[in-house]
This record gives structure tokens, C-alpha cells and sequence, in this order.
């Protein structure tokens, strides 16, 4: 797909003239953008006679373009993350014990009266009688509130393990509100990032022994732009 079908095609997305599914037909047909005539074209008159990196002319010279472009799933993905990790706090200071108190549920083991580990062994020959996974020893076990979902006998960390999974419930249901939003800004972002690569404005020639580095370097300039586009998605979302 050519840079005019591109611009084309993100425009009819971003003002509802095509759905999202409509798009992504579209882009599964379509011819991939390093096959077109328009990338060939600038492709000959943009890579050069010599490495720009080692600058030898020998062996076989290869155009590598450093906008490499993240996936739509990427996108989606890191914006879904990203949007957590910014509201996480609100959401978490909003949650009352009444949203979550019934997965606290406890009930009645035996202990280690030291640690209150449930862990421990009778000992048929030797005093004291019993003896926990922690080395204590004791005459008798004493009985303990023991929570199943936490795995813990400890009240407090009983309740932060359920708030932490209500907050994790309550995530994931404003995410799920906004999913349609969040997927086709993804889609568009997405576009927006096939475009820049056509241009082939952030490019370099490079031979066979320099491409892998400089490859390299592009991945992680790649994962540094998937943040970048979370504030606009937020701005859109949030702030308005």
C-alpha cells in the first residue's frame, strides 16, 4: 500500500467513514509498503554507494530505515499498560473495604505458636512435641485465622491481597469501557507510523556487518516511541 492509500485510509478511519474491521481488511490485502513501485523508486534514489556507517563500498549495501514501525498489537498493548499504570492510583484510593471484604474469607488451622507457620511436624520420641518448618519448637499448636485466596495468616496482607485484585477487577472494567476508543487509536497511531516509514526521510546505507548493530539501535528506538503516543490516547480519554 502506497503512501496516498495510506493517508487515504487513516483519514476515512479517523472520521468514522470505515471501521476498524473494515481497515484491517483492507491492510491484509493490501500489497506490503516495501513492494510498492513508490518505495522502490525511493529507495534508488536514496541509497548510496558506500556504508554510511563503516564506509566501505564492497559487498552488498542495504537501505535501513531507523522508523521502524511498532506493531498495531504493540501499540494497543502498551497503551492499555500505560493507561493503567497512570490511573492505578486513583482507582486504588477510591476502593472501600465493602468492594472487596468478601474475598477475605478465613478459616480455622493449626500453628506454630511462634510464627504461626502451618507448616510444622509431631515428633514421636523428642520434647518439646512439635516442630515448625522454622525450627520453633512447642508443646501444643495454637489455632489461627488462616485466608485461602491470600495464602497467608496475616490479616493485613489478607486485605491487601483482595484490594490489589479489586483493583485489578476495576482496571480492567475501565479498560474494557474504552477498548473500542483504545483500539482504534492503536490502528490509527499505527498508520500514522506506516506513513513516516514511506518517506524514508530517517534512513541509512549500510553493509551486511554494520546492519545488525544498527538494526539493533532501531528496535530500541522503537519501543521508546510506543510510549510517546499514551498521552494523546490519555488526553482523549480523560481529559476532556
Amino acid at each position: 500500500m502506497e503512501t496516498k492509500e495510506l493517508l487515504e485510509l487513516k483519514e476515512n478511519l479517523d472520521n468514522g467513514l470505515l471501521t476498524v474491521a473494515q481497515v484491517f481488511e483492507k491492510l491484509k490485502n493490501a500489497v506490503k509498503p516495501w513492494k510498492t513501485e513508490e518505495w522502490k523508486s525511493k529507495k534508488e534514489k536514496t541509497i548510496k554507494k558506500f556504508c554510511e556507517v563503516c564506509g566501505t563500498n564492497e559487498g552488498v549495501l542495504n537501505l535501513l530505515n531507523h522508523d521502524l514501525p511498532p506493531t498495531f498489537s504493540d501499540i494497543r498493548i502498551n497503551l492499555i499498560n500505560d493507561i493503567k499504570i497512570h490511573i492505578a492510583q486513583d482507582v486504588f484510593d477510591s476502593l472501600n473495604l465493602e468492594d472487596f471484604k468478601n474475598q477475605i474469607q478465613s478459616e480455622k488451622r493449626l500453628a506454630c505458636p511462634a510464627c504461626r507457620f502451618l507448616t510444622f511436624r509431631e515428633r514421636k520420641t523428642m520434647l518439646p512435641k512439635y516442630k515448625c518448618a522454622k525450627n520453633h519448637e512447642f508443646d501444643l499448636p495454637i489455632e489461627v485465622d488462616y485466608y485461602p485466596l491470600a495464602r497467608t495468616t496475616d490479616l493485613d496482607e489478607a486485605i491487601g491481597f483482595a484490594k490489589n485484585g479489586e483493583l485489578n477487577k476495576q482496571l480492567n472494567k475501565l479498560i474494557a469501557e474504552e477498548y473500542q476508543a483504545i483500539t482504534k487509536f492503536a490502528l490509527s497511531e499505527s498508520l500514522n507510523y506506516s506513513i513516516q516509514y514511506m518517506t524514508l526521510e530517517n534512513t541509512s546505507t549500510v553493509c551486511k556487518k554494520c546492519l545488525f548493530i544498527e538494526r539493533k539501535d532501531t528496535i530500541e528506538m522503537k519501543a521508546l516511541n510506543i510510549s510517546e503516543i499514551t498521552k494523546k490516547l490519555f488526553i482523549q480519554l480523560y481529559d476532556n
